[in-house]
């Protein structure tokens, strides 16, 4: 069902969005009126009116957007093994993890390839969204 607003340039409303329906009926084609009725009586009023009628336009793209359908993907960002659980034990000690609760592997070049390896993943799967 599409609703097409009387006397309206600005709005063309769609059935499924009450929303945009009552901006689109009651406050643009008030306003349109009333721009249409100021005009008449001052016209200092006609450099406004244009970027009022550009923002309530834009307010109704706004509203149709929000109203579509948008699918997020599903992410997945799986922790090291070793950070999960120097962060469990931290977490049971009732502090925070430090760089010195990882011991001597904050020097293994192998496990900080895998961490890189890993935050590489991570960025990869938050680009997607």
């Amino acid at each position: 069902m599409e609703i097409v607003c009387p006397g309206s340039s600005l709005c063309v409303a769609h059935g499924d969005c009450i929303a945009r329906q009552l901006l689109c009926l009651l406050i643009i084609k008030e306003f349109e009126k009333c721009v249409s009725n100021l005009l008449n009586v001052c016209r200092d009023g006609d450099k406004m009116a244009p970027s009022v009628e550009k923002k309530m336009a834009e307010l109704e793209m706004g509203l149709l957007h929000l109203q579509q359908n948008i699918d997020i993907p599903e992410i997945s960002l799986p922790v090291h093994q070793i950070v999960a659980a120097v962060i469990k034990r931290c977490a049971d000690e009732g502090r925070k993890p430090k760089v010195a609760d990882f011991g001597e592997k904050v020097e293994d070049s192998s496990f900080l390839n895998q961490l890189q390896n890993g935050v590489n993943r991570w960025i990869k799967e938050i680009q997607k969204v």
